[in-house]
């Protein structure tokens, strides 16, 4: 795996990276050929003051000290995967704001595993002296579980309008260790194998001016410097968009048309069709879940963006009519026919499995995993 190739696939939260010799065809990365990471959702799990709002749609965006819990979703040929069973190593990194994902680990290389520190605990609530801003830890290393969490430092990165980076890295069930992957990556070799599975994440901090509204209500003198803002003119928080239901319906091949009435499908739910036939997803977000928000530009004009919706879909057999959709009501056709890519006529255990993982544009992710069990035609 080249370098180049290395740094794309990291981008991306993909580690499948193939060499196509020419007439070969791409691809296709919404088929599910090997382990590798789809999306990662980073929650704040601990926050200073809970939402007023007990329906507000959960947090992207964390303020110092609170604790966020970062959720990777992991896919391959048998569906999802518990990231428990991959034996994660995970690595945080404060990010400057002019850096881009993987440049702060990377500027750490060469290293090892047992040279990264343990990442430091920040001090609890407000227990810090404002007046006296420490520098941020560096490279350190998280708890090496499935899904860790992370209390955000308040540190001169933080304050000069920087965030987090974390890095997971694992080996596959019956590949490569995680061991083997964590300390070729570490190295700065571009020999890291083909089968390790990485992923890179970045945790958004702020809005600042909120922290400061807050720490004045605890009775905490603040330098002059920080400008003091009233919490109904601070924007909301970065939040994560909601899908709120995947429906399934038969479609008539020869029309188009569906034939029968939208059947919901629960998260991890199960739902049986023939060989042969043509399936309706929808994947239903309101529009409500996205965003406003500002934007800063070069000359210091702010203004106002909103969020849309991006989607993703996976399976793991069978022929997708299309890999993303950005609708609020997204739909996408099924074929249960091999396709072209597919290595056998039929599924393994006659099932297969899907994910659609929904993005606002920003730091908000959603998904939802469902499967379909193909029976013979009578």
């Amino acid at each position: 795996m080249s370098r180049s190739h290395l740094i794309s696939s990291l981008v991306r939260t993909t580690a499948l990276v193939m060499v196509v010799g020419c007439g070969d065809s791409l691809p296709d990365e919404a088929l599910l050929t090997t382990v590798r990471p789809l999306a990662a959702r980073v929650e704040v799990t601990e926050p200073l003051v809970p939402d007023e709002d007990p329906d507000a749609a959960p947090r992207a965006q964390a303020l110092p000290f609170e604790t966020v819990t970062v959720t990777p979703l992991i896919a391959g040929p048998q569906g999802v995967v518990d990231p428990d069973d991959l034996a994660p190593l995970w690595f945080a990194c404060p990010l400057s704001p002019t850096q881009s994902l993987y440049g702060c680990i990377s500027a750490e290389f060469p290293t090892t595993v047992a040279l990264i520190p343990t990442c430091e605990e920040p001090g609890s609530g407000f227990d810090v002296d404002f007046s006296e801003i420490p520098e941020p830890q560096g490279l350190c290393q998280l708890d090496s579980v499935g899904a860790p969490s992370l209390t955000i430092p308040f540190d001169f990165n933080i304050l000069s309008g920087g965030g987090v980076e974390l890095t997971m890295i694992a080996g596959p069930p019956g590949g490569t260790s995680t061991q083997t992957c964590a300390e070729v990556l570490l190295s700065g070799s571009i020999e890291v194998p083909d089968d390790c599975v990485i992923l890179l994440q970045r945790i958004t901090v702020g809005p600042l001016e909120r922290l400061f509204a807050l720490a004045q209500d605890f009775g905490i003198v603040l330098p002059e410097e920080f400008a003091i803002t009233d919490l109904e003119d601070i924007p909301d928080f970065d939040r994560h968009p909601r899908i709120s239901s995947v429906g399934v319906q038969p479609v008539d091949e020869e029309g188009g048309e569906t034939t029968g009435p939208m059947v919901d499908i629960p998260d991890g739910g199960t739902f049986a069709a023939d060989y042969g036939g043509v399936l309706r997803f929808n994947a239903l977000s309101p529009n409500s879940e996205l965003q406003v928000f500002t934007v800063q530009s070069g000359n210091g004009e702010i203004r106002e963006e909103s969020e849309a919706f991006r989607g993703a879909w996976y399976r793991t057999w069978g022929k997708l009519q299309s890999s993303s959709s950005n609708d609020a009501v997204s739909f996408n056709d099924f074929a249960l026919t091999a396709g072209s890519q597919d290595e056998s006529e039929t599924p393994e255990a006659d099932t297969i499995e899907f994910v659609f993982v929904l993005r606002d544009g920003r730091n908000g992710v959603d998904w939802r995993t469902w499967s379909v069990e193909a029976q013979p035609l009578p």
